[in-house]
């Protein structure tokens, strides 16, 4: 081929490619888009619905944000020194002194009265010796702890002030897993932090306090929210961040608070009584577990099964026995032992109530007058005392809930309670946990056997006693110095 008609045959080609392009460049279209692309037209019922909610919690945290508090403890903690007395008396001819350290922690509280009361959580102001409280307005006051109550976690701090924000108290009776509910307090520090969740599950118990019936929520909590609110979208308070479960430390979903309706019964008690003022019926109970309800031919296991009943007890007074089962409280259906604890300790003290209980497939009425918690202890423990001056330990019978509890295999003798630091037991190595199997080589079958044994026994001369700790037998002298 010449080079002339090589340039002639390039160029057709060229202009035959350009004419190609040319014709389907006009027909080409992105990927993902039309010729004439529009947005799809938005559901403005849908958006509509969805800045309601949004100005629900705006407006809860505009609403209740100005009543939250911001906590901060100063607590003195001595801490003793690295080495023993012995290494320093060694090496330096002398002793080293504990050190004290300022600690400071922060927390959370809720203003429920204009004149400045505020509720809180127990572990957020105990032991400390600084209150400081900081106000959505920067104005800081030093507080008093008006009243704590570890074993529920709630605790009342008062500052001096006039016309303060306060938040409404709402009814956590009625609240209903899956309602959204909003958290306000001060993580890490960082104030009045606002997070949106839903109730989880209601009547959660964690074993931490003595009454439990939490709020669980997924609403972020972490360190710092303790005493803070938990709030419904009309801006009610009905629940205080306590307690967090976490694997790191922080926020995992897993967020507990004490309904309001507890807390605030509570908080009632300790401005005016100063002290938490409980019910006390007289009865140890239990749950009924599956194979309870079959020995004793129940059809199910609501209720709560009496394991015990104290001497001289509204319990007792009543007509209450070992083995009823316990299956309306006031007017109060009972679906286990802690329903009926929490219901007890909220009844007035003095008040007669019905209280029908299950005795071998009969349905038996009795009326009880309730007794005051803290009174009935007050004496049990002086009666405790009484008992356990010969040896300086308490014992009781080991119940199926105890021997659950501690990991008995055997249900055979009594357990040891509580053991006085300067007597006859501890100093035999005799702890709470341990079981007293035999006196005087005489079986102890149950707490009358103890005393009956301990009543004849001469601690001048010693009484070999046989004892059990952590599975293992063995025989200890207890003898008075």
């Amino acid at each position: 081929m010449t080079r002339e008609r090589f340039t002639a045959v390039a160029f057709f080609m060229a202009g035959a490619l350009a004419a190609i392009i040319l014709t389907f460049s006009a027909n080409l279209i992105p990927i993902g888009y039309s010729q004439e692309y529009e947005p799809p037209p938005l559901d403005e019922k849908a958006i509509e619905l969805a800045e309601n909610l949004s100005r629900a919690f705006e407006q809860v945290a505009a609403r209740v944000s100005p009543a939250v508090v911001h906590i901060a403890t100063t607590k003195t903690v001595t801490r003793q020194p690295m080495f023993e007395d012995e290494f320093f008396e060694r090496f330096f001819r002398s002793r080293p002194m504990p050190r004290e350290y300022r600690h400071t922690a922060l927390g959370s509280g809720i203003i429920i009265s204009s004149d400045g009361y505020i509720l809180t959580n127990n572990h957020v102001v105990s032991e400390a010796d600084e209150l400081k409280v900081k106000l959505s307005d920067q104005r800081e006051f030093d507080a008093k702890v008006v009243g704590a109550d570890p074993e529920s976690e709630v605790a009342v701090i008062k500052i001096d002030g006039k016309n303060l924000p306060t938040a409404a108290l709402g009814d956590s009776d009625t609240i209903r897993v899956g309602q959204w509910v909003i958290a306000i307090g001060n993580p890490f520090g960082f104030d009045r932090t606002v997070t949106t969740g839903i109730v989880s599950a209601k009547g959660r118990m964690l074993g931490m306090q003595a009454y439990e019936d939490f709020i669980q929520t997924d609403a972020a909590i972490n360190p710092g929210n303790s005493g803070g609110p938990l709030v419904n979208l009309r801006g009610e308070v009905v629940g205080i961040n306590t307690v967090i479960v976490s694997r790191t430390g922080g926020y995992q979903g897993l967020g507990f608070a004490i309904p309001i309706n507890m807390a605030s019964a509570i908080k009632d008690s300790l401005i005016q009584e100063g002290r938490v003022v409980r019910g006390f019926l007289g009865v140890q109970l239990q749950e009924i577990e599956e194979d309870v309800a079959k020995a004793l031919g129940l059809d199910g296991r609501e209720g709560s099964l009496v394991a015990s009943v104290i001497e001289g007890s509204a319990a007792e007074e009543a007509g209450i026995q070992n083995g009823d089962i316990i299956v309306e409280f006031d007017g109060k259906k009972i679906t286990g032992a802690d329903r009926l604890r929490h219901i007890v300790a909220e009844t007035p003290v003095g008040k007669e109530v019905e209280v029908i209980v299950n005795r071998q497939g009969e349905q038996i009425k009795l009326t009880a007058k309730i007794g005051d918690r803290s009174e009935s202890i007050a004496a049990g423990a002086a009666t405790v005392e009484r008992a356990a001056d010969k040896l300086g330990m308490v014992v009781e019978e080991i119940t199926p809930q105890i021997q659950r509890e501690l990991g008995l295999k055997a249900s055979n003798g009594v357990v040891v309670t509580r053991v006085a630091p300067d007597g006859i037991a501890a100093k035999k190595g005799i702890s709470p946990g341990t079981i007293i199997l035999e006196i005087r080589q005489q079986p102890v079958r149950n707490t009358a056997d103890y005393r009956k044994l301990m009543a004849e026994a001469d601690l001048d001369k010693g009484v070999l006693v046989l004892i059990q700790q952590n599975g293992v037998n063995k025989y200890v002298v207890l003898k008075s110095e």
